[in-house]
């Protein structure tokens, strides 16, 4: 990925039975990479002490085999996407798919409107702090988004598989996209992993409790400052920091929690964010401590800033409105 040649070649180490691969490092390997790449609310636990080890030769014949795109977690998740350049729904000619794969252009947004019977929006858009750029998929400015990569994908082709013919991006074209760039803002916590959404709902619930048990102490001020923290969790603010660096921060400041619920209870494979419930309400972390690690996180730029590409359905109106310049930004030279 990025690499600069047209061609790479991949170098598999080979060094005996006593420094193969265990089959349980190769499986925290691929959750490490499912983590980073798509999110993940399952924490793997220690499994490194036993395990079958796996030639290196299987391992060579297993990425190359067709099988692996059937099987392994990570290609599964992203088949979708891939099926909409190649095979029977694909949408992008490959001649095309090349062209613009191999453009240098820097381009900030590109704004697709085509004619459709009904108002539909689809956006890519780029993460405030981590990981690829999110799909997100409007059928309306009301009802919830679709975010599922192949339900979105499903979406895409279900409206451009006739090839709609593109329109003007005119007033009427703007109206569209502002009314949905604000629905799909209302939604953004469902473009976070799992996990960062699950690390929300519990920052929010968690410093709503320790608030209320400040206040019914006579704490007004410790009640306010819990309060202060808490909303940073939620969506509705007009400016608030990056939601996952927000969920992050909160992973951190409960990891010790995490560990000790661990270290107490060894017969658990797997500890998760619900397992510290109980103990979070009933034992509140540091006040300060906490402060200090949500003080000073940057702000997140708007929704339409972060969209990198958009496909909007315009349905036809009997009037013509003044058309806008074509909806093509380039980043000026630095």
């Amino acid at each position: 990925m990025d690499s600069p040649h047209g061609s790479i070649e991949a170098w598999w180490p080979d060094d005996g039975p006593a420094f193969a691969t265990n089959a349980n490092e190769l499986l925290l390997q691929r959750a490490a990479e499912s983590e980073r790449l798509l999110g993940s609310n399952l924490p793997v636990p220690d499994m490194l002490a036993a395990g079958r080890r796996v030639d290196v030769h299987e391992r060579i014949q297993e990425t190359e085999s067709v099988e692996a795109e059937l099987w392994d977690g990570i290609r599964d998740a992203l088949e979708p996407v891939r099926r909409l350049i190649g095979g029977d729904d694909a949408l992008v000619p490959p001649a095309m798919y090349e062209q613009h794969r191999a453009n240098r252009e820097r381009v900030v947004a590109r704004v697709s409107p085509v004619r459709s019977s009904v108002p539909f929006a689809f956006l890519a858009v780029a993460g405030n702090a981590h990981g690829a750029p999110r799909w997100i998929f409007l059928r309306s400015t009301t009802g919830p988004p679709i975010v599922d990569l192949e339900q979105v994908s499903g979406a895409l082709v279900e409206h451009l598989r006739q090839d709609p013919e593109g329109r003007p991006f005119d007033d009427e074209a703007v109206d569209v996209l502002d009314r949905f760039l604000q629905a799909a803002a209302t939604h953004e916590r469902l473009l976070l992993p799992r996990r960062m959404q699950r690390a929300l709902d519990q920052m929010a619930a968690t410093t709503a409790h320790w608030a209320d048990r400040a206040r019914r102490s006579g704490d007004e001020r410790t009640a306010l400052t819990w309060l202060a923290i808490g909303r940073l969790a939620h969506a509705d603010l007009d400016e608030r920091p990056d939601p996952y660096l927000v969920a992050e921060r909160w992973l951190e400041v409960v990891g010790p929690t995490r560990e000790r619920y661990r270290d107490t209870h060894r017969n658990v494979h797997y500890v998760l964010l619900s397992d510290i419930d109980k103990d979070l309400r009933a034992n509140p972390l540091d006040l300060d401590t906490v402060a200090e690690a949500f003080s000073a996180l940057p702000l997140a730029a708007p929704m339409a800033e972060r969209v990198t590409a958009c496909i909007l359905g315009v349905p036809e109106t009997t009037t013509t409105p003044a058309s806008h310049p074509p909806a093509l930004v380039r980043r000026a030279s630095a």
